[in-house]
């Protein structure tokens, strides 16, 4: 679906700075979440989320409340949020029913802070780089790991750099890309979590990558 260029809405979204977050939209292209802008290295956590019916401006459900919201992806069942906190030198990734507001699944207590969190299209799985270098793909349904991946040679010097990194899902859903604070671009395989070939280096010296 997708709303006619000559009637636009403009939304209510109070708390979005366009300088350093995104609207992300679900894959019917109805709802709207918050998304972290990974190309402004200096950014904030928010510690509310509204997710937005694209055809009124108005909120779906209630205000989803959780200290240090990094990002967040609308995932494909059509029915919830996936969302990753900051919670000290750890994080949690959280499922939430958009219409009710309430988690649908235990909270996942991760080893570091989280980065980026996509959801896969037309499949029940979410990918969540760390700012360790580790990727795990986990299963929307249940919330358990399915797949854990590492990035060599893993540059690490800040929060505020390391929050340049993100993974995201090719539109059709068959690849898994990732990109590193230093600049590598990694295209996996969905199924297998093999690469497909060798990472591509954009950036060779230090800088925020956009891909």
């Amino acid at each position: 679906w997708k709303r006619p260029d000559a009637n636009l809405v403009r939304l209510p979204a109070p708390g979005w700075v366009p300088a350093h977050w995104r609207p992300r939209l679900s894959f019917d292209r109805k709802w709207v979440t918050r998304g972290r802008w990974h190309a402004m290295p200096f950014t904030w956590n928010l510690n509310e989320l509204s997710i937005l019916d694209t055809s009124t401006g108005h909120a779906v459900g209630p205000v989803i409340r959780l200290d240090q919201i990094v990002d967040s992806s609308l995932c494909a069942d059509r029915r919830s949020v996936a969302v990753i906190s900051q919670q000290g030198n750890a994080g949690l990734l959280s499922f939430y029913d958009v219409v009710s507001g309430e988690l649908s699944l235990p909270a996942t207590e991760l080893d570091s802070p989280p980065c980026s969190v996509a959801a896969r299209p037309g499949h029940p799985q979410v990918a969540v780089l760390w700012q360790n270098g580790m990727q795990l793909v986990f299963d929307a349904r249940d919330g358990k790991c399915i797949r854990e991946l590492t990035h060599p040679n893993w540059w690490w010097d800040n929060e505020h750099y390391t929050r340049s990194a993100r993974v995201d899902w090719s539109p059709d859903g068959t690849a898994l890309v990732s990109v590193t604070a230093r600049g590598e671009v990694f295209v996996r395989d969905a199924e297998t979590g093999s690469e497909r070939f060798a990472p591509i280096l954009l950036s060779p010296k230090r800088g925020v990558c956009s891909a």
